[in-house]
C-alpha cells in the first residue's frame, strides 16, 4: 500500500487549513484542533523525557493517540500501512519532547469564584496551556464537577486543554481557608472525606493548611488503605518530617520548610527582640530577616536528606514566590501574557482589588526578595539529597503566573537553583506524568500517548529555548503553527 504525504513546515501548511483557521477566528469559535490521527515528525532531535542523550535526525510517527515509531531517519523505512494522509512536519534543526506539566494549578480557582468569571474565561486558561507547550495539568483545587466535564470535553475534542488530573476540593479544617473546601474537624471527618472524594471519582486527595493534626493523620491513614494519593500543603499542625512520615505524593511551595530548617535557639531569640509595636510590612521584613538569619545548615541537609529517605517529591513553586517578589506589570514576560488573559483576570491582578497585593510596596517586596533567596537555597539543597523537584506555577488567582507560560519561568527558575536543563525537562515530562500515576504519557516512545512539543532552540543549552514552541500534539490532537497563534491570539481581538 503506498501513501500520500501532507507535507508541512511549521510555518507554512496548506491554504486550506489557514482559511478555516481564518474563518473560525471570525466566528469567533474555539481555535481549530484537528485530529493528529496520522503525523509524521522528520529529522528532529528527540529528547524523550528520561533522561537518556538526545536522538539526533529522527522520525517520530503519530497515529491516532499513540507514537508508533521512534527510529532513525537514515533508516527511511515505509510508513506504517494504517496511516492514512499524514502530515509531514519538517523537524531539521528543531528538538521534540515529551509535553510539559504543571503539578500545581488552578484553572477553576475558588480565590476568583466570588467574581463569577464566564465559562469561556475559565476554559481559556486551558487554551492557553496547550499554546505554551503545557499537555499535563495536576488542579489541585476546582470544582470536581467542571473539572470532570472539562476532561470529558478534552477527550472528546470539544475543548483545547490539557490531560486533567485532579483532586477537587481543598481538604482542610473545620473553617476553610477558600470556598468550595471540605471542612475537616476530626479524624472521622477525615476518614469520610477521603471516602465520598474517593468515591467521586478524584485522582488523589488535596490537603490544607488549617487541617487538625487528627484529621490529618486519619486522612493519611485512610488514603494508605485506599491506595489513594494524597499531597498538598503541609499543615500546620504537624511539622514536615511529620508529614512526609504519614506518606504524602508531594509537598508544596516549601511551606515550613524555613522554619523546620532554622536554629530553634537564634530563632527564638530574634522573635523575641522584635518590637511589640512593630506592625504590619515592618514586622513581616523583621520575621523574614529572624527566619533566613536563623538559617542552619546541618538541620537543612538532615533535612533534605529526611525527604530523600522517604520518597517525598516536593513542588517548590518558585515562580509564585518570584511574582510576588518581584510584582512589576510592566517585566517583558508578564507584559506579554497580560493581553493574552480573560478580563476577570487581569482585574483581579490589580493591586487594589487582590488579596494578595493589599500590601504591595517596595518594602514589602524587598522582604520578601530576601525570603525568595533562602528558598533558591533549601531547592538547592532537596536537588543534592537527591529529592525529586516537579514543576508547578499555582497558576489561578495568583497574580502574573500565566497558564503554560509560567511553566518554563519555572524550569528556568529550577535550573538556576542547581538542577541541570535534562534534570529540568525530565521533572517537567516523565517524572511528572509518573506522580500522577500517568505511566503512558511523558516519554517519546512507541506505544505512549502522543503529548508532544515540537521547540526551535536546544534547551540542553538554554532551558529557555522550551518557550519557542512551533508544533503541539496533545493527545493525538495536532496543532501546527497557524493554530497556536490563533490562541496566542489577546483576548480582547478573540473576542470580537
Amino acid at each position: 500500500m503506498t501513501h500520500t504525504a501532507r507535507r508541512s513546515t511549521v510555518a507554512d501548511r496548506p491554504a486550506a487549513r489557514a482559511t478555516a483557521a481564518v474563518l473560525l477566528a471570525l466566528l469567533a469559535l474555539p481555535a481549530p484542533t484537528a485530529r493528529a490521527d496520522d503525523v509524521v515528525f522528520e529529522h528532529v532531535t528527540v529528547l524523550d523525557g528520561t533522561g537518556a542523550d538526545p536522538l539526533p535526525d529522527h522520525t517520530v510517527v503519530v497515529s491516532g493517540d499513540r507514537i508508533v515509531r521512534v527510529t532513525p531517519s537514515a533508516d527511511a523505512a515505509p510508513l506504517p500501512a494504517s496511516l492514512d494522509d499524514p502530515v509531514v512536519v519538517d523537524g531539521t534543526g528543531r528538538v521534540l519532547m515529551p509535553g510539559l506539566w504543571d503539578l500545581h494549578a488552578h484553572p477553576d480557582d475558588p480565590e476568583v469564584w466570588h467574581l463569577d468569571p464566564p465559562a469561556a474565561e475559565k476554559e481559556r486558561f486551558l487554551e492557553l496551556f496547550v499554546a505554551a507547550g503545557v499537555t499535563g495539568v495536576r488542579d489541585m483545587g476546582g470544582d470536581l464537577e467542571l473539572l470532570a466535564s472539562w476532561k470529558r470535553r478534552v477527550a472528546a475534542g470539544e475543548l483545547v486543554g490539557p490531560h486533567l488530573v485532579f483532586g477537587g476540593p481543598l481538604v482542610d479544617g473545620p473553617e476553610p481557608m477558600w470556598p468550595g473546601s471540605v471542612a475537616v474537624g476530626s479524624a472521622e471527618d477525615g476518614r469520610a472525606a477521603v471516602d465520598d472524594l474517593v468515591a467521586r471519582g478524584v485522582d488523589f486527595v488535596k490537603v490544607y493548611s488549617l487541617l487538625p493534626r487528627d484529621g490529618f493523620l486519619a486522612i493519611a491513614e485512610r488514603c494508605r488503605e485506599l491506595g489513594v494519593p494524597f499531597a498538598g500543603h503541609v499543615p500546620r499542625s504537624v511539622t514536615v518530617e511529620e508529614a512526609a512520615e504519614a506518606g504524602m505524593t508531594s509537598q508544596e511551595h516549601l511551606l515550613g520548610m524555613v522554619r523546620a530548617t532554622a536554629d530553634p535557639d537564634a530563632l527564638a531569640a530574634a522573635l523575641a527582640a522584635i518590637p511589640d509595636d512593630l506592625e504590619g510590612t515592618a514586622r513581616r521584613n523583621a520575621e523574614i530577616d529572624a527566619l533566613v538569619d536563623a538559617a542552619d545548615p546541618e538541620r537543612t541537609r538532615a533535612l533534605a536528606a529526611t525527604m530523600a529517605r522517604l520518597g517525598v517529591a516536593h513542588v517548590p513553586t518558585l515562580v509564585l514566590w518570584h511574582r510576588r517578589a518581584w510584582f512589576d506589570a510592566t517585566a517583558p514576560r508578564v507584559a506579554s501574557w497580560l493581553p493574552l488573559m480573560p478580563p476577570t483576570i487581569r482585574a483581579w491582578w490589580d493591586p487594589a482589588e487582590n488579596i494578595h497585593l493589599s500590601s504591595l510596596s517596595e518594602e514589602s517586596m524587598a522582604g520578601e526578595r530576601r525570603l525568595f533567596g533562602r528558598y533558591v537555597e533549601l531547592v538547592a539543597a532537596l536537588h543534592d539529597a537527591g529529592v525529586v523537584l516537579l514543576p508547578g506555577t499555582d497558576t489561578g488567582g495568583n497574580p502574573h503566573l500565566f497558564p503554560g507560560a509560567s511553566v518554563h519561568d519555572e524550569l528556568e527558575l529550577l535550573v538556576d537553583a542547581g538542577l541541570s536543563p535534562m534534570e529540568a525537562i525530565v521533572a517537567a515530562t516523565s517524572a511528572s506524568a509518573r506522580l500522577c500515576r500517568r505511566p503512558d504519557r511523558g516519554v517519546v516512545a512507541e506505544g505512549m500517548v502522543a503529548d508532544l512539543v515540537l521547540v526551535d532552540g536546544d534547551p540542553l543549552a538554554d532551558i529557555r529555548a522550551t518557550r519557542d514552541v512551533r508544533v503541539v500534539v496533545a493527545g493525538g490532537r495536532l496543532l501546527d503553527e497557524a493554530a497556536l497563534a490563533e490562541l496566542l491570539r489577546p483576548w480582547d481581538e478573540r473576542a470580537r
